[in-house]
């Protein structure tokens, strides 16, 4: 039986026994898992690869792991994941050929992706090798829907012009922890919500990561980055892609970086707040967090705590989150208690050890704080 007739009849577990010339569909019914058992799975020459509109894993548990997803169709993705489908790739390699286009199409519910090789050497690959999310949205994403992308490891090279390893577009919510992405422009490309806490981003010609909001309600760039490594050329480890500012529905781009390793500076618009990015020993660059607090003055404490003293931190302004700020600190000080703090509007409140919490009568305080002082006792 064919892949497709295997799925028809109820087949959950689908085993590749040979190099295989066929375009699969998933039905929304169905939930199925396709091991690629080390061969190559080749579409129809019309039609996605793979079109999934129900439950997929995709793994490969040959022991070489030589299982193969290909696509050579202008417009046809290796794996198309479709409107509330969901996708897993535990392990395949993707492969394009010498036509450009999308090897993960992502316009489904989710997609999660453990492990995948790809490596497109034609200057012909212009497309993203995954994206995720809509270009069009007007058009190819009338309900507003969100589509949800996690990248846990893999490798991604490319040498495509001017796409990316990896493109979260409009509507794309995006998290990555792991893998390695080498492009000749873009390691990543960010149009929406996208978090990064690991990886190896690289560019051979620019920045690695480029970000950026458009105008529309899944278009505003939220980008955080908690860790991760990321190299490239040029002024900056990240630069600024949006488009629209003058449109009314435009969105600023909101910044987050508060960790990494960078070759290159990263600059201060792009670091969360109270952190800046500093060039280390090795020439490297990476966050470190600000020292906002500077104490205006310091004496020995009078009020009998042995080898404690008092002193009288300063701000003009401080966001304050819910749940606390961290506590002032200085080469010379490290605190213990709060003995008083003052702000415009009026505080009252407490060190738990960790954090300062403020308070206004019996709510705690929110947004930000105009003109704070901090009497702290500490050593």
């Amino acid at each position: 039986m064919t892949i497709n007739e295997q799925i028809a009849s109820g087949i959950s577990t689908i085993v590749l026994t040979a190099d295989t010339t066929e375009s699969v569909v998933i039905p929304k019914w169905a939930t199925i898992t396709l091991n690629l058992n080390g061969y190559k799975l080749m579409g129809d020459g019309a039609n996605h690869t793979i079109e999934n509109n129900g439950k997929l894993i995709v793994k490969d548990m040959s022991i070489a792991k030589t299982g193969v997803v290909y696509s050579n169709v202008a417009n046809k993705a290796c794996i198309f994941n479709s409107y509330g489908a969901e996708l897993t790739v535990e392990r395949a390699i993707l492969d394009r050929g010498e036509v450009s286009w999308y090897c993960i199409l992502n316009w489904g519910k989710s997609v999660t992706i453990n492990d995948i090789y790809v490596n497109l050497t034609s200057a012909a690959a212009k497309a993203a090798v995954i994206a995720n999310g809509f270009y069009s949205p007007q058009q190819d994403n009338p309900d507003k829907v969100f589509c949800s992308c996690v990248i846990n490891g893999g490798y991604i090279a490319t040498q495509g012009d001017p796409n990316a390893c990896v493109k979260n577009d409009e509507y794309g919510i995006m998290a990555v922890s792991g893998g390695t992405f080498k492009a000749r422009m873009r390691a990543l490309n960010n149009w929406n919500d996208c978090s990064i806490t690991g990886g190896t981003f690289e560019s051979e010609t620019g920045a690695p990561i480029i970000s950026g909001s458009y105008p529309s309600d899944g278009g505003h760039c939220d980008l955080t980055i908690q860790g991760g490594t990321f190299k490239g050329v040029g002024s900056s480890a990240i630069a600024d892609c949006s488009e629209g500012q003058g449109n009314p529905g435009y969105v600023a781009p909101v910044w987050a970086v508060s960790g990494g390793a960078y070759n290159l500076p990263v600059p201060d618009v792009y670091c969360a707040p109270g952190y800046k990015v500093e060039q280390q020993p090795d020439g490297s660059y990476g966050p470190v967090k600000e020292k906002h607090w500077a104490p205006v003055a310091k004496a020995p404490c009078g009020i009998g705590f042995m080898g404690l003293s008092s002193a009288i931190f300063q701000i003009p302004s401080i966001e304050y989150t819910a749940g606390g700020i961290e506590p002032p600190m200085s080469d010379s000080f490290v605190p213990a208690a709060l003995i008083s703090a003052s702000a415009e509007g009026g505080v009252c409140g407490y060190f738990d050890g960790q954090k300062i919490k403020l308070y206004r009568g019996a709510s705690e305080v929110s947004g930000t704080l105009t003109n704070l002082q901090l009497i702290m006792l500490g050593h």
